[in-house]
């Protein structure tokens, strides 16, 4: 699934969505893209653009897919968002896929990170669990792959730091993490 996904949004990212920036295609609002497998029709690809109120746009990209493996059917949804800028160019990317009672979603923003006094162009990553509410988010350097910060479950964060953060350090405490207060100790 995980292959699949990134070999759909990467033909997206270089086939399709360059043609759709350009000054002839200002007019069409919408694609619709076949999808064949071994030859059989089994699914669409729909890439929708709107216009916000602030002359921005918005494209949008539903992959329906109808697929059957080892004796079981099941459809495929693949919701795609992507935010461009003033050049035509991602700043922003959200996802949701749906597969049987498998829900995922996440989130790529690019933006800038102000980390022990460096400034970094960074790729935001977010994924939400739908069955814990858990969020988690990673920060990684757009031009290295270097992770610069991660948000974790518990309230974790870690960040790029430099050598002074050894003399910073105080006790965290985690009872509030681990148990509900009953004035006993133990």
């Amino acid at each position: 699934m995980r292959k699949g996904f990134w070999t759909l949004v990467f033909f997206a990212l270089t086939n399709w969505l360059p043609s759709c920036f350009e000054s002839n295609a200002a007019d069409v609002n919408k694609y619709v893209y076949a999808i064949e497998i071994n030859g059989v029709l089994c699914g669409f690809s729909e890439i929708s653009f709107e216009s916000t109120g602030d002359n921005q746009q918005i494209l949008r990209q539903w992959i329906h897919t109808n697929l059957q493996a080892l004796g079981s059917r099941f459809e495929s949804e693949i919701r795609l968002t992507y935010h461009p800028d003033d050049t035509g160019a991602f700043n922003c990317h959200d996802s949701r896929i749906d597969q049987g009672d498998t829900h995922l979603t996440s989130v790529v923003i690019i933006e800038v990170l102000n980390l022990s006094g460096g400034t970094y162009d960074a790729l935001r990553l977010e994924q939400f669990n739908e069955d814990t509410g858990f969020r988690s988010r990673i920060w990684i350097d757009a031009v290295n792959g270097r992770l610069l910060k991660s948000e974790l479950v518990g309230n974790r964060v870690s960040y790029l730091s430099d050598l002074t953060v050894k003399k910073r350090l105080v006790v965290a405490g985690l009872d509030d993490k681990l148990s509900s207060p009953t004035n006993v100790s133990i």
